[in-house]
């Protein structure tokens, strides 16, 4: 959206099971949408902070088949939403801030009980992921960047000349 704040959307899939009964099982098939706001988005090293939510669909297994609750009767699988909440590092890899390495955990709230094989009564169950890899971030010119030193035309001391990347106040425009 701005350097400030990104808009995101990610998709996956995972198995849970418990050690101690490797029978059970249950697939998680995520989807979600969040927005990510940037601490230091022209700097080197960039924290952030991650909020969303989303759904997910699950399906609790016994011996590789849909597992039927013996009181109710009623299948265990469905599909479930959930919050999103976390942070990380963007590391910058490239001068024109356009490749990163990405580190950060995140911690997601659903609104089940059936997603880890425990039935606790409280209807939720949360998943906490740890992360890392790679972003790129596709820049338009539409903003404005006369230098094409990464730094925007609003935030650039001097628009004119070009930032010279050396580890000191890289994002100010100023060579």
């Amino acid at each position: 959206l701005f350097e400030f704040l990104a808009i995101g959307a990610e998709g996956g899939y995972s198995k849970v099971s418990d050690k101690n009964s490797p029978d059970f099982e249950t697939i998680i098939i995520p989807y979600e949408g969040h927005l990510i706001f940037s601490f230091n988005p022209l700097g080197k090293i960039n924290p952030y902070v991650v909020i969303g939510g989303g759904g997910c669909y699950w399906n609790y297994t016994e011996n590789g088949q849909t597992y039927r609750d013996p009181a109710s009767g009623l299948l265990r699988k469905g599909y479930d939403s959930f919050v999103k909440s976390g942070g990380g590092l963007e590391i910058v890899l490239n001068p024109a801030h356009t490749f990163y390495f990405n580190i950060g955990a995140t911690f997601r709230q659903s609104f089940t009980d059936w997603l880890d094989n425990i039935d606790s009564g409280d209807e939720t169950d949360g998943v906490i992921d740890i992360h890392g890899g790679f972003t790129y971030y596709f820049r338009t010119t539409t903003r404005g960047d006369r230098d094409n030193d990464g730094v925007p035309d609003e935030l650039d001391l001097k628009p004119e000349i070009k930032e010279d990347p050396d580890g000191y106040l890289d994002h100010d425009g100023i060579p």
